[in-house]
């Protein structure tokens, strides 16, 4: 799960509780789900700015698209090779401190 901006999210709903979808519906978050053709790791993407990711390589053209439609952009780097350290992009950066949107 992966908020990209706000009131949108990048999720892989099969390992999410359904409890949790209802929950971001409630708050009007929608949100692009990820697909079998897409690296598990694109969910730890990280939002460097609203409706802007940094990404691993491996995001399918469906997903992609599906961003590109709610003006979502992204840059992605080869990121691989730091998965089995335990972790992708996002778990990898120190939180970042934001002005509220």
């Amino acid at each position: 799960f992966l908020m990209v901006a706000p009131g949108l999210a990048l999720l892989n709903p099969a390992g999410l509780p359904f409890a949790f979808l209802e929950a971001l519906r409630a708050r009007g978050i929608d949100w692009v789900e990820t697909g079998p053709g897409d690296d598990p790791w694109i969910v730890n993407s990280l939002a460097l700015r609203p409706g802007h990711l940094l990404m691993p390589q491996g995001a399918s053209n469906r997903t992609l698209d599906a961003l590109s439609r709610r003006g979502v952009t992204w840059t992605t780097i080869p990121y691989a090779e730091m998965h089995p350290n335990g972790g992708g992009i996002h778990c990898s950066t120190t939180p970042l401190r934001r002005d509220p949107v």
